[in-house]
């Protein structure tokens, strides 16, 4: 679950149906729903851009959702290696990188962000001993 930055929406990603509920505090109500993908397990919210990034475990992808427009990103998901898992942003780099555990593989992608959204995978780098990763 994330709660957006003034508290207004609270997003709950939902793997078994393919995507993402926004959900009113103020009223409790069911605001919307987004098809992501197939099984959104993840996310991460870029709060001055709006932008929610959404690991998807079996696409192996990161994908990019304004919540504002609750529309993807036209540009596609980015590859993320196999499971992609956890998501974080390097808050000390620009342009900012988002860092995401491959939990399958043992592997950390490496994301550029620019102007909000996913341009690249730069790279992965094994985060587990190599008789570790499956």
């Amino acid at each position: 679950m994330i709660l957006k930055p003034d508290g207004g929406e609270l997003y709950v990603l939902s793997p078994e149906s393919h995507g993402l509920q926004a959900i009113n505090t103020g009223t409790h109500e069911v605001g919307d729903y987004v098809v992501l993908g197939s099984a959104p397990t993840r996310a991460a919210l870029l709060g001055d851009t709006g932008t929610l990034f959404i690991s998807d475990a079996v696409a192996g992808t990161v994908a990019q959702l304004d919540i504002v427009n609750r529309r993807l990103s036209r540009d596609g998901p980015v590859p993320a290696g196999q499971s992609p898992g956890a998501l974080c942003f390097d808050p000390g780099e620009k342009p900012r990188l988002l860092l995401v555990l491959s939990e399958a593989s043992g592997y950390l992608s490496v994301v550029r962000i620019s102007s909000d959204r996913a341009t690249a995978l730069l790279t992965m780098i094994p985060v587990a001993r190599a008789h570790e990763r499956s």
